[in-house]
């Protein structure tokens, strides 16, 4: 990546842009590095290449090109395959982990959404500290429901980018800020409870 004849100054810096940390490179050069292994829990095959151009004069070009980089998705037509060949030894590890990655949070969905339907729909169990418990809940609901939205655009587009993708993400790390804010004001719910003289979701609701 380094050629002979340039000093620092004239090369492209070591950068890092939030997925790939690139090196010291000579002007016009293609870089080649190997895929990510994992990105917001989807894995990616490292057999290829993510790409990105270093422009004549020592400034790397604006984005990364990984288009070539495809994630690692179970497939019915190749686990078919896979059997009259030979079994599911030839099945990898990668493509477990991102099936059981979206069961474990399908399963959250569900187990959340009976949870909120128990809350909601029996009255008896109205009160200020359950009625926190059904908004942290949801935060919970929308949360996972956000994550496997996003999971799923990136296996379909193949590329962690686009308008929708950036969407999700913004809501997601929304409702990772709204998740802790009911964390807190179902702390402060407790302690009032306890006697504590502190106002009940103050914190909560300052956050």
């Amino acid at each position: 990546m380094l050629g002979r004849g340039h000093n620092l100054s004239s090369l492209c810096p070591v950068t890092w842009d939030r997925v790939t940390c690139w090196p010291f490179t000579s002007p016009n050069t293609i870089v080649h590095l190997p895929c990510m292994r994992e990105l917001n829990g989807v894995f990616y095959d490292q057999r290829d290449n993510v790409s990105r151009f270093c422009q004549s004069d020592g400034t790397w070009e604006p984005r990364s090109n990984y288009s070539a980089c495809q994630p690692v998705v179970p497939s019915l037509h190749n686990t078919t395959d896979r059997i009259v060949a030979g079994g599911m030894r030839d099945v990898t590890l990668s493509e477990n982990l991102a099936t059981l990655h979206l069961l474990g949070y399908a399963v959250s969905v569900a187990a959340l959404g009976i949870g909120l339907f128990i809350f909601i729909r029996f009255k008896d169990l109205r009160c200020v500290r359950n009625t926190i418990h059904i908004h942290l809940m949801l935060t919970y609901l929308l949360l996972d429901t956000c994550w496997l939205l996003a999971a799923t655009s990136q296996m379909l587009t193949s590329r962690a980018g686009g308008q929708m993708f950036c969407s999700l993400v913004l809501i997601f790390h929304f409702l990772h800020l709204a998740n802790f804010s009911w964390m807190f004001m179902e702390e402060d719910a407790k302690r009032s409870s306890y006697g504590d003289d502190a106002s009940p979701l103050n914190l909560g609701a300052f956050l």
